[in-house]
């Protein structure tokens, strides 16, 4: 009866010890599922942070650019009357100009989000531009060592703002688009448009009514304007 004592209390001291590691084991285990379902939640949670700033950021564009496209037409529209280019003025000649319109377009850097407006003579020549425009950025990005990404990071945003007939029309047509943006905080810090494509005076006898960025918002770009990208180097030739 003693020695079966014994026994039993030899094997239960020996199981003892197994059972608690068995269930420190099962503890840690789930100890560390809970932590893995409070961080997965917690990068959710930033993940939908980050995705609501950014449809917050590209609604606040939007309206930003849709405002520039309204400002641009009437500027347009008033260039055109100025310089006898009005559907009223002679529809002969307006209906050849209007074949193939300028195009005031509006171009975004899909990894810096700077923003350049720039304008063709016409359709096929907007169409161009845009193939110019994005192989000289895949270039600038080769020679930075990016090559492997350059061909995904080279694709730019493009997107019209106006259209004009004539030349004048169309230069006070971009310089609208140019102050309208820069005007915002939502788009004036990111503008890789570095000058005004008129003067003041010429601007406004030509029809133009929208008015230059104020000196803080200017300051705001000066910094980024200075600074060198991928796309500057285009941007000084783009035209």
């Amino acid at each position: 009866m003693i020695k079966n004592a014994l026994v039993f209390l030899l094997m239960l001291a020996i199981a003892l010890p197994a059972t608690a590691g068995v269930r420190d084991d099962v503890a840690g285990r789930v100890l560390q599922s809970e932590r893995a379902v409070v961080a997965a939640a917690r990068q959710r949670s930033a993940r939908d942070a980050v995705e609501r700033a950014a449809q917050a950021r590209y609604e606040a564009q939007r309206r930003t650019v849709a405002r520039a496209q309204a400002q641009t037409a009437q500027s347009v529209r008033r260039a055109e009357s100025v310089s006898g280019r009005s559907p009223t003025s002679s529809p002969t000649s307006q209906f050849q100009a209007v074949r193939d319109p300028a195009v005031i377009y509006l171009r975004e850097d899909p990894v810096s989000r700077r923003l350049y407006v720039g304008r063709s003579k016409n359709t096929t020549s907007y169409l161009q531009r845009q193939i110019a425009h994005d192989r000289s950025r895949q270039r600038a990005l080769a020679t930075h060592q990016q090559a492997a990404d350059s061909v995904n990071q080279a694709r730019h945003r493009f997107q019209v703002i106006g259209t004009a007939n004539g030349r004048q029309a169309a230069r006070v047509g971009e310089e609208s688009a140019i102050r309208s943006l820069k005007n915002s905080p939502t788009t004036g810090s990111r503008m890789a448009n570095r000058r005004y494509e008129m003067n003041e005076q010429s601007y406004r006898q030509s029809g133009g009514h929208v008015q230059r960025a104020a000196p803080s918002v200017t300051q705001q770009t000066a910094g980024l304007q200075n600074a060198p990208s991928a796309s500057a180097a285009f941007n000084r030739g783009a035209r």
